[in-house]
């Protein structure tokens, strides 16, 4: 019986890779056999071989260490995985780390297995420990990465030695308007909201002018609710932080410089604007000890709370989370809301990446099976599975529908089946957020957040480039928690004066600290970065050299 569902499972992910239209980037890659349930019965009853099945090729079997102890897989077993192995002839012999220290111990010993899962990138994108993707794709007349992915994952000595995943270019995104990276949306409670809308006359809140008064006529109606909460587990309010422009961490580009997120001008008018909620009761200093984000959803839940802001799957959370919790709320996403300086400078270039050592035995096999991960057809059917079964395109192909979902009580029998989170050693920033589109409150504020949301690696290489062991790190590191020290003082002070007052000495204490010296050694490196990067964003999919 397993052999006809694998048999069935072949013939669905044939039909998958053909509707994918094929690709001419390497013609040795075919669909497993499209051997029928019936023709294997038959075959199977009959004890004959099938004359039509190719000679499997040839595989090479390599070492895996997957440099993250909460790996959900031991091994590479999964149908998705059998597939890739099917295609590229390499299979892998995995180890997970059991600690985090262990990655640092192998590359100070020499003892690298062929090919590193790891977020290290500065430690393994070095020539003396790792290839580069360039040489290998050059030596082996592989197909070469589109300029703006090798672009944000250079490395300090200018070659790239992996893609790090989760990252999609521009005009990717332009391709999927729904999909955006999970950001951060304000989510209202629908009966209060109708009320008060109504009562004002507005249909929505388009402004920060109509948030604020949504919100004092709250207080004045409902005094038991508070009018705003936010996910204090980020440190700040980041939605805030989005209307205002603002970065909450890293670098920002003002005037064309790289300027740390405590050193930005706006920062203040929008502390400012906080304390001033704060002192009319819209927020309230206890939301700042909130550890995580069940505290947040439990007020919600008991009806303390008007406005919550929160990440972009709350309104659908807060929808289920309240009906469980015997409350008869719905909550609507505020997506008519902008300002003249709304912005979510995404900045980052990635994170977990797939490195080959210079130990590997075979480099060229594994720089194959590189790129078969993250190439858009088939790593997208590694992450997602079987097209037709597993999931579809809509008509115009800019959304998934899955016919599976994580909450699904048979999903962890099928997740041990397909191993689909394999898919994470190539996705990039479509493949993995399209499965946040699929509520139609989340995709809502998806795109809300798209649609305020710029983009610019340049700033998120600047702060790759920041060794762990310099003094513009540690410089950063004491800068984030003098700022975790001074919100509570500024947005919770008795008064504008004394607001404005801890602003400035927070700012005073940041150039004590070293903030001018970290901006002095990114602005020696970001004029060229962001010159490099203007040069490929707006490259597509074509009209670059192959």
């Amino acid at each position: 019986m397993k052999r006809k569902v694998m048999m069935a499972f072949a013939v669905m992910l044939a039909v998958a890779l053909a509707a994918c239209g094929g690709t001419e980037k390497d013609e040795s890659r075919t669909a497993p056999p499209a051997e029928t349930e019936a023709a294997a019965d038959e075959n199977e009853d009959n004890g004959e071989e099938d004359s039509n099945q190719e000679t499997p090729r040839e595989t090479v079997k390599l070492s895996m260490f997957v440099d993250e102890p909460w790996w959900p897989y031991s091994d590479w077993s999964g149908t998705m995985p059998r597939w890739a192995t099917e295609q590229t002839g390499v299979d892998f012999d995995v180890t997970v780390a059991a600690d985090t220290t262990e990655l640092d111990l192998m590359v100070a010993s020499g003892t690298l297995p062929d090919v590193i899962i790891s977020s290290d990138f500065n430690l393994l994108s070095d020539e003396s420990v790792c290839y580069d993707w360039g040489s290998l794709i050059d030596e082996y007349g592989m197909d070469p990465v589109h300029p703006a992915y090798q672009f944000v994952n250079t490395a300090n000595d200018g070659k790239f030695y992996t893609i790090m995943v989760g990252w999609s270019a521009d005009y990717e995104y332009g391709q999927y308007p729904s999909v955006n990276p999970e950001g951060v949306c304000a989510t209202a409670r629908e009966d209060i909201y109708n009320d008060i809308c109504q009562t004002l006359g507005i249909t929505q809140i388009a402004t920060l002018e109509d948030l604020e008064a949504v919100m004092e006529l709250c207080k004045e109606k409902y005094p038991d609710v508070t009018p705003y909460i936010f996910g204090s587990e980020w440190g700040q309010d980041r939605y805030m932080s989005a209307l205002y422009g603002c970065a909450w961490e890293g670098f920002a580009d003002q005037d064309g410089k790289a300027v740390l997120w405590i050193s930005q001008e706006r920062r203040k008018d929008l502390m400012m604007k906080m304390n001033e909620w704060y002192r009319k009761g819209y927020i309230l200093e206890e939301n700042f000890s909130w550890s995580n984000v069940n505290t947040q959803y439990e007020w919600c839940y008991s009806g303390n709370c008007f406005i919550a802001a929160a990440m972009s799957n709350a309104a659908s959370n807060m929808d289920t989370g309240s009906s469980d919790a015997g409350a008869d709320f719905k909550w609507v996403p505020l997506t008519d809301i902008h300002t003249d300086d709304n912005e979510i400078c995404a900045t980052a270039t990635g994170w977990r990446g797939y490195f080959i050592s210079r130990n590997c035995e075979n480099p060229e096999a594994a720089m194959k099976m590189a790129q078969f991960l993250t190439d858009k057809e088939t790593g997208y059917t590694m992450l997602w599975g079987v097209e037709g079964e597993d999931w579809n395109w809509n008509e115009d192909k800019t959304l998934v529908t899955f016919n599976y979902s994580q909450e699904d009580p048979d999903y962890t029998e099928l997740n041990a089946e397909r191993q689909f989170k394999w898919g994470w050693l190539g996705h990039d920033g479509i493949s993995n957020n399209m499965a946040y589109t699929a509520a139609p409150k989340t995709r809502q504020s998806l795109e809300w957040v798209g649609s305020i949301t710029t983009r610019n690696p340049a700033l998120g290489l600047v702060m790759n480039a920041m060794e762990t062991d310099s003094e513009e790190y540690v410089i950063y590191q004491n800068l984030k928690e003098l700022d975790k020290n001074y919100i509570v003082k500024i947005i919770c002070a008795d008064s504008a004066e004394e607001a404005s007052a801890q602003y400035d000495e927070m700012v005073e204490n940041a150039k004590k600290l070293g903030v001018e010296k970290v901006e002095e050694w990114a602005n020696s490196i970001y004029e060229e970065k962001i010159a490099a990067y203007n040069e490929v964003k707006d490259i597509g999919p074509e009209g670059w050299e192959k």
